[in-house]
């Protein structure tokens, strides 16, 4: 067994904290678009001056600009929303993994203890031992890279989405 709870994460889920981690900072550049179309919308779509506006090729009065940026902001909430739920339930799917693999090297340890050391303690304490103690950790498997990763990121993002505007 490892010697801290981190190597133990490490040591038996690092693929998968990796494409978590991908995944998470692949929603960052979503984050940062749903938060420039709100300015977008209020600045050229309900104060713009100059309509019809072009945009890719295709010309836009007010209101049929307007829905569109409106849509556009819808989709990416509901994009930025599916990532949040997949790193959800991979994280969920991982913790279960490697609380189930804690519980298994628990009960090899207790399996190694001496046999008078059995007959001292209850099948009740050992049971509580390898399931109820060990509960607490199912959720930090799962957080414990991700959470951070994703924390941090959007905090970075938000940042920089700030200092981009007032520059501008």
């Amino acid at each position: 067994m490892e010697q801290s709870i981190f190597g133990f994460i490490w040591r038996y889920s690092k693929l998968q904290q990796v494409v978590i981690l991908v995944v998470t900072v692949l929603s960052f550049p979503f984050l940062y678009a749903a938060l420039e179309l709100p300015k977008i919308i209020i600045n050229d779509a309900i104060d713009g001056k100059g309509f019809p506006v072009t945009y890719f090729g295709h010309t836009f009065e007010q209101i049929p600009f307007l829905l569109g940026l409106c849509t556009a902001l819808l989709t990416l909430v509901v994009i930025n929303g599916m990532f949040k739920m997949k790193v959800n339930v991979f994280k969920g799917a991982l913790a279960e993994r490697l609380l189930r693999r804690l519980r298994y090297q628990l009960y090899e340890r207790i399996l190694r203890f001496p046999i008078p050391r059995f007959q001292t303690t209850s099948q009740g304490e050992l049971v509580s031992m390898v399931t109820a103690e060990g509960e607490s950790l199912g959720s930090y498997f799962g957080d414990s890279i991700a959470k951070p990763a994703f924390q941090g990121g959007t905090m970075l993002t938000i940042l920089i989405f700030l200092f981009v505007q007032s520059g501008q």
